[in-house]
């Protein structure tokens, strides 16, 4: 970027008749997930800060448009979509490299480990835009996406900069001096979607949500066991256990060994997250490790008091008890009389005053901000 453009860029706020910074976001998903609904909110809270973000996606050529590209599209976001005919398509990269030339990015950001790998062999390849990688997590359902995460974390410090979720993730990541974490946003608006999914069956209250992929590190199976040991004390408890993954089948095996099939509805991936806030008393995230679930930031602005594990950001967000209760995780004992204690206090809402905190501490335009600064610094170290 030629110097008296980023001099002109150092305000936080654009001015008129500058050209806005272009950000290329390579991102891999198929649905409308938290990480998807959390860049489309920054895309668009991030325009008054001089940025414009561009969309790059993945998708198996001859299938049909993917959920979350649509959902760009309708966003009035400028896209392009990448196809491969197998896994480990080795034509992405020029066909990346292709549109990266032709939209002439000041800064690239990658999303998961595809983007991460593709993003790598363009930089040795030669490619000179600034690279910020983000780091999500990981999961570990099977060997294949522990060879993909671990891959994931050893391209990361190519980048120039790394942003992660949680304080705990810059442990692992190599170089962690470029590391920088920037919360996610609790997005009011933006996470209310068109309600089209069939209508949520329905259970004795008082109801309790648990969303989220259904494997191993989100701890479904700890929470089946706080269940029975809440129904032990007598609490008459049910809850809808939201979303879909690799350990679903074993989690209703183990709900009906527990004796919890009548209190516990397994309703599948919802794209009305909404309608699922507002038929719940309470949020449970039970995860055995985290970066920043949007579950969380989602509850909380849907004004709903969650019980949660205390690993990733949880504890940074869940400050004040008027919010939702800390336990340690994998512990059913804990998690268990939590929310009993929860549940204590009829209609348990957060406070106001710590929910409007918290609604300004994890704004989206805080989020914007940060991510604008970012990049500014990024462009300038990397052109000097």
């Amino acid at each position: 970027m030629p110097k008296a453009r980023l001099a002109q860029q150092q305000d936080s706020r654009f001015s008129e008749g500058v050209d806005p910074l272009k950000v290329v976001s390579l991102i891999d998903t198929h649905s409308l997930s938290g990480p998807g609904r959390q860049l489309l909110a920054l895309a668009k809270a991030i325009r008054p800060y001089g940025v414009q973000v561009h969309f790059l996606l993945f998708q198996r050529s001859g299938r049909p448009v993917a959920p979350f590209a649509r959902a760009v599209e309708d966003a009035g976001h400028t896209f392009r979509i990448a196809t491969d005919t197998m896994a480990f398509d080795l034509r992405l990269i020029g066909q990346v490299r292709a549109i990266l030339r032709e939209w002439r990015p000041d800064v690239v950001q990658t999303h998961s480990y595809r983007p991460t790998a593709i993003a790598y062999f363009l930089r040795r390849m030669g490619a000179d835009w600034p690279w910020v990688a983000f780091y999500h997590g990981s999961t570990a359902e099977n060997l294949k996406v522990r060879a993909y995460h671990w891959l994931d974390r050893r391209l990361l410090p190519a980048a120039d900069s790394i942003v992660v979720m949680a304080k705990d993730q810059m442990g692992k990541v190599r170089h962690r001096g470029k590391a920088r974490q920037i919360l996610n946003a609790m997005l009011v608006e933006n996470q209310a979607l068109v309600e089209t999914d069939a209508p949520l069956p329905p259970m004795p209250g008082p109801r309790l949500g648990v969303l989220g992929r259904l494997s191993h590190e989100k701890g479904v199976d700890v929470f089946l066991e706080a269940l029975q040991r809440i129904h032990q004390a007598g609490v008459p408890a049910s809850a809808y256990i939201v979303g879909d993954g690799p350990a679903r089948v074993a989690l209703e095996d183990s709900a009906r060994a527990l004796g919890l099939a009548d209190s516990v509805a397994f309703v599948g991936h919802r794209a009305d997250v909404q309608t699922v806030y507002r038929s719940v008393d309470m949020v449970v995230i039970p995860s055995r490790s985290e970066g920043l679930p949007n579950v969380l930031l989602e509850a909380l602005a849907a004004d709903r008091y969650v019980v949660a594990t205390g690993v990733g950001a949880i504890p940074e967000v869940l400050t004040d008890r008027g919010l939702g209760i800390v336990v340690p995780p994998g512990q059913a004992d804990a998690l268990a009389t939590a929310v009993i204690e929860a549940l204590a206090e009829p209609a348990r809402r957060p406070e106001p005053e710590a929910r409007r905190q918290a609604l300004t501490r994890l704004s989206v335009e805080r989020r914007a901000e940060a991510h604008a600064g970012m990049y500014r610094e990024l462009i300038s170290g990397f052109r000097e």
